[in-house]
């Protein structure tokens, strides 16, 4: 039997989009209506994406029982597949993507036109290709982007690697919040960062000055290779930060400052800011204030928060890199997938 996407009967929305149908759906000729379809519902209804009312006689009455009831409680979004079938069994990605290039491209064409989604969520690596290129949920998931079509996307976990790790269900279900604010409008809304690159000496003392000082928490952030520091990052709100560099990589003696009296009075006001009584926030912060300690001989004082060991006692069983819980709490894409060394950055200030 063909599993026929559900629709919306209005456009726009939340278009749903996993890689192929199971089993049961093919049974059924539904989408996500088997075991994994019903851990979506429960996705779905902890971040009251869902309506629970009574379903009524007229609706779908050749079904029965609980698929009925789901395909109810969902019908505001729309639900699909990307392949028609199952592949093989441990398929190889790449060939898939040549195998199914055209048919996927005409299948989308003509459910994008019937649903208008505001966003599509994709639910796996092939679903996100199909609708952006890019082929791994994991690097991508928790942050809207734009896609291919035209579309707002915002890729989550395979559902069939959530029933395999349950612990997983959390930050799918912190995905789809954020989903269900994304519905809300058609477009990419990039969060406005301005981070300093790039300073000297009077854009530190110009940050200090009018960030730093009137700050009542700061975040300290270090990076490391080959046995130095190569920059300090300081932020003093969500949207707002500076990079101290110490080592550039496009320069032949690699050192960032011009002069040795440049790089000594930056260091200097790295330790002022370090000494000063605002309290500190920092991320697995025991390795960088060891770091700054043995290396630099600076102490960090009043290190009173690490968001590392604050996520660590709320969420124990999940992963705690700094791109994960980039990814579980703000709506920002993993900043380092792209980075290349010696790329030329735009250099932000503010004078004000």
């Amino acid at each position: 039997m063909t599993v026929r996407p559900q629709i919306s009967g209005q456009p726009g929305g939340i278009l749903f989009l996993a890689d192929a149908p199971g089993a049961e759906d093919d049974i059924k000729g539904r989408p996500l209506v088997g075991g994994e379809g019903f851990l979506l519902a429960r996705a779905l209804r902890m971040a009251s994406l869902t309506d629970p009312s009574a379903v009524p006689s007229e609706f779908e009455p050749s079904l029965l029982g609980e698929t009925r009831r789901l395909l109810w409680e969902r019908r505001a979004h729309s639900f699909a597949y990307v392949l028609p079938e199952q592949p093989p069994r441990n398929a190889d990605l790449k060939a898939l993507r040549a195998l199914y290039t055209d048919q996927v491209d005409e299948d989308l064409g003509v459910l994008l036109h019937l649903t208008r989604p505001n966003v599509v969520v994709t639910m796996g690596d092939l679903a996100l290709w199909s609708v952006t290129n890019e082929t791994s949920s994991e690097q991508w998931r928790g942050a809207p982007r734009s896609g291919s079509f035209g579309l707002k996307v915002l890729p989550t976990y395979p559902l069939d690697r959530v029933q395999q790790s349950y612990k997983l269900l959390g930050p799918l279900v912190a995905d789809l919040m954020k989903v269900r604010h994304e519905a809300q409008f058609p477009e990419v809304r990039p969060t406005e960062v301005a981070l300093w690159l790039e300073p000297d000496l009077g854009d530190l003392a110009r940050f200090r000055r009018n960030h730093i000082d009137t700050s009542d928490l700061l975040t300290v952030d270090i990076e490391t290779s080959l046995g130095q520091v190569v920059c300090i990052q300081f932020g003093t709100s969500g949207t707002t930060g500076i990079v101290v560099p110490f080592v550039d990589y496009r320069k032949s003696n690699r050192s960032y400052w011009e002069t040795e009296a440049q790089e000594l009075a930056a260091l200097i006001w790295v330790r002022d800011v370090l000494d000063c009584p605002i309290p500190k926030l920092m991320q697995n912060g025991q390795y960088d204030t060891i770091w700054l300690l043995d290396r630099l001989g600076m102490t960090v004082r009043n290190y009173r928060h690490d968001l590392r060991l604050m996520h660590h006692i709320l969420q124990p069983e999940l992963p705690k890199s700094l791109a994960f819980l980039g990814s579980l709490y703000t709506g920002m894409p993993r900043w380092k997938t792209k980075v290349q060394h010696g790329s030329q950055t735009d250099k932000r200030r503010d004078d004000a």
